[in-house]
């Protein structure tokens, strides 16, 4: 632990979008404080937050996207933060961890099957498995975790899933504008991004998935990018002790939606009539009114043969709502990052991770040889099937 006011020493590279939901988190805790900081643009751009976060310039460090990183970054950290782009992780937790210190990434090791295999197998032959996290912080929210509580019961009741539904859409945001850089191939595009409602399904739900046999890509808005898609819809075949057979999933995601247009719904439909869907809000939300969101047990009134097969309408009624309260997802961070840092195991071991971005790899390995579609039709299409298949008001599948 550092001496100054016994908290322990965090250095950061990329000093953006993720350091500001950290920060709130950090002083509450006040256990760790940002010490260091590195990032490609001089002190003098970014002098005001660093201010801000205590980091004065000479513990400031400025490199190039793809150089080394000095070794004087790392000397009296305690951790290591990793929030660049998502290209340079493998490199700088490998760095990171090469150097003695517990490492934080932001959401992915890698960007492709090769890298993430090649970072998987120095983390595993090194004994680093407890040594690096990576950052889902859906996997911290209240709602997310409830879903251990709720399921085994309405399994219980309502028999086994068989099919669920993901739609995670985000109306346009200047923030997001700025980091569209997220959306190219070489940082994993807005799959990667939105994995969400994957780690969701594989962590909290036990599913594992088969294989992904359809896609589709889409550039919801051109602002973003011209090339990118910012939007996708993938449909994945998936087993677990709590799925029937057959059982499937469609994931919708997407950024650059019209205003008041974000909505953030899993949907799991159970072979006897019945459904939850599990809303989710922000992490600013959260951070507002300590709501996670809100789940809601459904049951479909006299419910046709061949459900799935048909566009139907259906009337269902409500049998059950909650919205579970928890600590913030970024609380939960800062505390894993100190329980990890004395000697606790990571949050996530390499199974878990390995399972979580298997289905991100299939897709991204498939979805290369599919041309994104921009026409205003598709658009209207995949913004229409992705809502009216997660709004708990109707029931159509």
């Amino acid at each position: 632990m550092s001496d100054e006011k016994d908290k322990y020493n965090l250095a950061g590279i990329g000093m953006g979008h993720w350091t500001k939901r950290l920060y709130p988190s950090i002083k509450k805790i006040k256990k760790i404080r940002f010490f260091k900081a590195l990032d490609v643009t001089s002190f003098e751009d970014k002098k005001p937050l660093l201010l801000k976060y205590n980091i004065p310039k000479e513990r400031y460090f400025r490199i190039g996207p793809s150089d080394k990183i000095p070794s004087e970054f790392f000397d009296g950290a305690d951790a290591v933060y990793i929030a660049s782009h998502n290209q340079f992780h493998l490199s700088q937790v490998k760095q990171s961890l090469e150097n003695g210190k517990i490492v934080i990434v932001e959401k992915t090791l890698a960007t492709n099957r090769n890298d993430f295999n090649e970072i998987k197998d120095f983390i595993v032959k090194n004994g680093y498995e407890n040594r690096v996290y990576p950052h889902l912080h859906y996997l911290s929210k209240a709602l997310s975790k409830s879903i251990l509580e709720i399921l085994p019961k309405a399994v219980e009741t309502y028999g086994k899933i068989r099919y669920c539904a993901a739609t995670f859409f985000e109306e346009t945001d200047e923030e997001d504008l700025r980091r569209a850089w997220l959306l190219r191939p070489e940082n994993g595009g807005i799959f990667l991004d939105w994995i969400h409602p994957i780690e969701i399904l594989v962590k909290f739900c036990g599913a594992e998935f088969l294989k992904c046999d359809e896609i589709e890509r889409y550039i919801v808005n051109p602002v973003y990018s011209l090339v990118d898609p910012t939007g996708v819809s993938a449909r994945f075949k998936l087993s677990g002790k709590l799925f029937s057979d057959n059982a499937f999933a469609i994931i919708r995601v997407g950024k650059g939606f019209l205003s008041g247009m974000t909505h953030k719904t899993l949907r799991l439909l159970f072979e006897k009539n019945a459904f939850l869907d599990f809303n989710f809000v922000s992490v600013e939300e959260e951070r507002k009114t300590r709501l996670s969101g809100e789940w809601q047990l459904r049951e479909i009134v006299n419910p046709v043969r061949g459900l799935l097969s048909k566009r139907v309408n259906k009337k269902n009624v409500l049998v059950k709502k909650d919205k579970p309260r928890g600590p913030h997802p970024y609380d939960v961070l800062v505390q894993d990052m100190v329980n990890i840092i004395e000697g606790e195991n990571s949050p996530l071991s390499i199974k878990d991770v390995e399972k979580i971005y298997e289905p991100v790899w299939q897709f991204l390995e498939k979805s290369q040889r599919i041309n994104p579609k921009r026409d205003e039709k598709s658009i209207q299409k995949f913004t229409k099937d992705g809502l009216e298949k997660s709004m708990s008001k109707q029931f159509r599948i």
